[in-house]
């Protein structure tokens, strides 16, 4: 028991989050005007694998940005992606409150 919730229960927990294989952070919450589950989020690392080249790694960057991703240069791209647009790694559930 966890709270009200029992950790036995059948919630699942989504401790990574994935777009275009890329790792994302949930980052400024929900998109203000929408009545759809649509999530802002941050992506620092473009690389969707080690084996990456620059190039690939650049290309990402542009689209992104030409879909209307915000270039936050160093720190990665931030935008809004629907939840269903997202990939879920189910993993354990975090450790102490949440």
């Amino acid at each position: 028991m966890y709270g009200d919730v029992r950790l036995d229960s059948d919630i699942s927990f989504y401790p990574e989050l994935r777009y275009e294989g890329c790792k994302v952070y949930p980052w400024g919450g929900w998109r203000p005007d929408s009545a759809e589950p649509i999530l802002g989020c941050l992506i620092g690392d473009l690389r969707a694998s080690p084996d990456e080249t620059a190039d690939d790694v650049r290309a990402r960057r542009e689209r992104l940005v030409a879909q209307g991703w915000e270039d936050g240069g160093r720190d990665g791209v931030a935008g809004y992606v629907h939840v269903d647009d997202l990939e879920k790694i189910e993993g354990p559930p975090p450790d102490g409150p949440f």
